[in-house]
């Protein structure tokens, strides 16, 4: 995460409001400790999101869950 002090942490509805303008979020960016674990934490985190906002199909999903890998397929891909 860096330097203690060249790091702050803001509550999530002030950075969206005073910081963002915004009332959603656009993107979150997680880790995780071991390479092994990101196909795991891809599909908690999108079983987590779908039960959330009550979606019962992944393909009616407003969101995307990706990986770095995905990413940079998906980059590799346009150019």
């Amino acid at each position: 995460m860096g330097n203690a002090d060249s790091t702050i942490f803001v509550p999530l509805t002030t950075a969206q409001q005073r910081l963002f303008g915004t009332k959603y979020l656009s993107n979150i960016a997680l880790s995780v400790t071991t390479t092994e674990m990101i196909d795991t934490a891809k599909d908690t985190i999108e079983k987590t999101l779908l039960a959330h906002f009550k979606i019962s199909s992944p393909d009616d999903a407003n969101f995307t869950v990706a990986s770095q890998a995905d990413v940079v397929t998906t980059i590799n891909d346009i150019t």
